[in-house]
Order: structure tokens, then sequence, then C-alpha cells
């Protein structure tokens, strides 16, 4: 199943700490109408940005170790080593691939909807659905290479059972 984060950047908070980043702020001027009444009066106020927008060059790198940490500390999924957007779920066995704010989730079809709730708890996550609804087989793949379930299986989760 697959679902879309909505407004992604906008989800996680600048994140302080980050590498080489540690202590800097971003500061931003608000158009007059969003300016809160305390600021009447003002010539030109700044606020510190709260959340990450896109266009801030650092956006992608906030929303990128928002997300991990979900996954990771918050909903029990181990990353899957090479491959920096896929994720394990040992006791669920289900994998988790995360491309900027396209989930999809693979697995028991009896644990799918427990991950997506555990994401939930976390993200805002639209309506998942399933991932044959917007690939079907008849596309044109030819470029593109398409591993089988069992091929998977065999290649890349004794990678993952033995981390």
């Amino acid at each position: 199943e697959q679902s879309d984060a909505p407004k992604a950047y906008t989800q996680c908070p600048m994140l302080d700490g980050l590498p080489g980043y540690e202590g800097q702020e971003t500061w931003v001027s608000l158009e007059r109408d969003q300016w809160p009444k305390e600021w009447e009066g003002m010539t030109d106020p700044v606020c510190p940005l709260s959340r990450a927008l896109y266009g801030h060059p650092l956006a992608g790198t906030y929303w990128e170790q928002f997300y991990f940490d979900v996954a990771v500390n918050k909903c029990g999924f181990f990353p899957v080593p090479g491959w920096e957007c896929l994720f394990y779920h040992m006791e669920q066995k289900c994998l988790l691939s995360i491309y900027v704010d396209d989930f999809k989730v693979a697995g028991p079809e009896k644990n799918i909807d427990y991950v997506w709730t555990q994401l939930r708890k976390h993200l805002k996550l639209d309506e998942n659905f399933e991932v044959s609804e917007q690939i079907k087989p008849n596309n044109d793949l030819s470029n593109q290479r398409i591993e089988s379930q069992e091929n998977v299986k065999k290649n890349y989760l004794p990678t993952i059972n033995n981390a």
C-alpha cells in the first residue's frame, strides 16, 4: 500500500543540532496581514522559522532526519543497509519505502494496518491506497529493473535479518 505525506517539509520542526549547522537559526519576516497584534507599530519585525519550508536549503535534510527518527526510533523499523530510503520491521515483517513524501508499505496483509497506524501517530499521511492502482502491469516499464518478491526475499532479507 502507498500513502503521501501532505506538506511533508512543514510537518517537521527545524531541528537544532544538524551536523555542521548547530545553533544556526533561520529568521523570517511575515506579510503584514499575518502579523500578530503585538507587532503593530513595528517597522520590519522578524521571527524564528520553526518549521521547515519548501525552498529552505536544508528543508529536505530536516525532513529526512525527521522521518528517519519516526521510522526507526518511534515505530521500530531498522534501516536496510545500502538502501537509504528502505526500512524493515522485524516483528511485523514489513518493508517501508520512503521517497521524499511517498510512503509505501509491503508485507503480510494482516500487519500492514498496524504499520500505518504506528506511522500516523507521528506523521500526517493521506489515506493509503493499493500501489496497483497507480502502477498497472501494462505500463511501459522496459527501462526499469523490476525484481520479483521471491528474488527480493532471497537476495535482501538475509542481509536485513543478519543486521
